[in-house]
């Protein structure tokens, strides 16, 4: 009887055990990855150089990062990129703007800005 016991409760360890192991773990989706955190961060930045266009530090964590293929319908600030693929930044549109904020190229190494497609 003592042995039973014994295997029923090592048992019912090992299933709780390995059941606890399996759950996924919650992932916190309010926080950019750090690579994605320096990809806004230097759209960011370079927009807030350009004369007439400020963004906000809000508009930084609502910005969306996605792949792109370089080709000409970017004003290009380096053209070796053409043809390769980099990381498009959209920040978000903002009716009291005077000018709509680009879309900016960033390359996917170096973190630099190679281009931007204009706004209208």
């Amino acid at each position: 009887m003592k042995r039973l016991r014994n295997s029923l409760f090592a048992l019912f360890f090992t299933a709780s055990f390995l059941t606890g192991c399996t759950e996924e773990q919650p992932v916190d989706q309010t926080q950019p990855s750090p690579e994605v955190y320096e990809i806004t961060r230097a759209a960011f930045e370079y927009v807030n150089t350009l004369d007439g266009v400020t963004i906000m530090d809000g508009d930084l964590e609502q910005a969306t990062v996605e792949s792109t293929v370089v080709d000409d319908r970017y004003a290009l600030l380096d053209e070796g990129y053409l043809g390769q693929e980099a990381w498009l930044v959209t920040f978000p549109m903002d009716e009291n703007r005077v000018l709509e904020t680009p879309q900016v190229l960033i390359a996917p190494v170096s973190y630099d800005v190679i281009g931007l497609m204009p706004s209208e």
